[in-house]
């Protein structure tokens, strides 16, 4: 379903126990980083826990391709200091150690004091993310939304996007605490600010195929 729709749910994806233990520790991260709550990148380097997570059966079983492994991970939360609205968009980062430049490779960013790059499509094309819910994410919550089979577009031009929003549906994925979204990066997607006062705690895990990456680069997270 991944590869023709861009995306697909898994309910009761990991057992309330484990999701009781996450909840602790991104409440530790929070205090760790607290400028940062909303959105804690490097987070396999913060989270000993959150790199064995990434590397678990319990999430590794769910990727179409075992061959995939994580390769960056995202802590995100709306919370009323940064309840904010993300606009549809393709996610065409990812992040590495340092810059080198290559051909196919670019244009370069630094987010977060992490050097990002956009990579060639073919490993693009590869990678699937994992978003795992700490807690309850209707649409009032600021749930994904995402237009199936806008990934099989390719790179998508900014101007162009408005014309598919107005084409084709876009599709909530309002998802419970302990269900997984798996999605293609180049889906396009996006997501309202929350109109309730809780958290709305998701686990981004990222995996590609390690060896696209090209020699001269390498991933700033691997654990």
């Amino acid at each position: 379903m991944i590869e023709t729709k861009g995306y697909a749910i898994v309910r009761n994806a990991i057992v309330m126990e484990t999701i009781a233990e996450l909840r602790l520790e991104a409440e530790r991260l929070a205090e760790v980083v607290p400028d940062r709550a909303y959105g804690i990148r490097d987070l396999f380097t913060y989270s000993p826990r959150i790199a064995e997570l990434g590397r678990s059966q319990s999430m590794c079983q769910h990727l179409p391709d075992l061959r995939l492994a994580p390769v960056r991970a995202i802590l995100f939360d709306k919370i009323p200091g940064s309840n904010w609205k993300v606009p549809t968009h393709q996610d065409l980062t990812t992040a590495v150690r340092e810059r080198h430049d290559i051909d196919g490779y670019g244009p370069w960013s630094v987010k977060a004091n992490i050097t990002h790059v956009q990579p060639p499509m073919a490993l693009l094309e590869g990678m699937v993310t994992l978003r795992l819910h700490l807690d309850p994410t209707p649409v009032t919550n600021g749930a994904l939304r995402v237009i199936p089979g806008s990934h099989l577009h390719g790179r998508i031009p900014s101007g162009d996007i408005p014309a598919l929003l107005g084409r084709d549906p876009e599709v909530c994925c309002a998802c419970d605490a302990g269900d997984l979204l798996l999605m293609k990066p180049l889906i396009l997607h996006a997501s309202s600010p929350s109109t309730e006062p809780n958290h709305r705690r998701v686990i981004h895990i990222e995996y590609a195929h390690r060896e696209r990456l090209h020699p001269a680069l390498a991933w700033h997270e691997s654990p």
